[in-house]
Parts: structure tokens; C-alpha cells; sequence
């Protein structure tokens, strides 16, 4: 099954800010894997924030957008007046976050739907492509070339 479409295929990502809150209190978002749509998508947002111009409030609005494409939760946020928990929802990231906090959750988030190549190999499916005889002929006519070279006279 596609990372994408897995219900159980999630991770967390926090704010720089947050690192030292003991991991059970952090505030943390939890995340989804994209798709390669999606992950387009989010690559592209510095260069639509720059076609948008100075429209601030559209700009503000397209990042939450695409942070939203992998964000679908987050746990541990309390209001600090209230010490009530915030739900979340798309119009509660513009409460929560500011712009550059979006931007770090944007980056983190694509840093990690990126695959190592160790993890890459993991996993790799076999090759469709049967390889055996074409290897062997290529080996045999390998062979029958430096036996020609060998017999030929110098």
C-alpha cells in the first residue's frame, strides 16, 4: 500500500522552540506522508508566495493551505488564558501559528517525506525484468571475444 494512503503511516514534527518540553507534554503536529502531488505542491509554496506579491493575507493564507496538506492533527495545545485544549481545524493553525513557525513545520515536513537511500532500498520492489539469459549471453559473447583475441596471431 502506497505510504500515502496508509491510516497508520504518520509522524510528529514540533517547533525548534518546543525541543525541551518533555516528549508526553510537547506540543506536537502529527503529520501524514504525501503523495507526489501534494509533495509538488509544498516544494512549490516559496514560489508562489513570491507571485502573490504583497498581498500578506493571501500569502499567509496559501502557506496554511499547504501546511495543511500533510498536517491532520495535533496534540498538546492548550490555550494559555483558558488552559483549555485548541482542536484542531484549518482556521485554528492561523490562531496558533506565525508565519515562520509555518515555514519551519513546512520544511520539516518535507524533510521527512524525503527517503534516505538506505530506506530507499528498503523498499525496493524486485525487478519485473528476468535478467538471466541476457546476462549469460552477454558473458558468452564476452568470452568467445577474448578467446578469439588469445588464438590471434600478434
Amino acid at each position: 500500500m502506497p505510504l500515502a494512503l496508509n491510516r497508520d503511516a504518520w509522524f510528529k514534527v514540533w517547533l525548534e522552540s518546543d525541543e525541551d518540553i518533555e516528549e508526553e507534554n510537547r506540543p506536537h503536529f502529527v503529520s501524514r506522508y504525501l503523495a507526489d502531488n501534494s509533495y509538488r505542491q509544498m516544494v512549490g509554496i516559496e514560489e508562489r508566495v513570491e507571485q502573490v506579491g504583497d498581498d500578506l493575507g493571501a500569502i499567509l493564507s496559501e502557506m496554511e493551505d499547504v501546511l495543511c496538506l500533510a498536517v491532520v492533527d495535533w496534540r498538546n495545545m492548550t490555550d494559555p488564558l483558558t488552559h483549555k485544549e485548541i482542536k484542531f481545524s484549518r482556521e485554528a493553525v492561523g490562531e496558533v501559528l506565525n508565519p515562520s513557525e509555518v515555514w519551519e513545520l513546512i520544511y520539516k515536513i518535507l524533510a521527512q517525506n524525503r527517503l534516505k537511500v538506505d530506506a530507499q532500498k528498503k523498499f525496493e520492489s524486485p525487478s519485473p525484468i528476468r535478467t538471466g539469459k541476457s546476462a549469460k549471453g552477454a558473458r558468452a559473447r564476452k568470452r568467445a571475444k577474448t578467446s578469439r583475441r588469445k588464438g590471434s596471431p600478434s
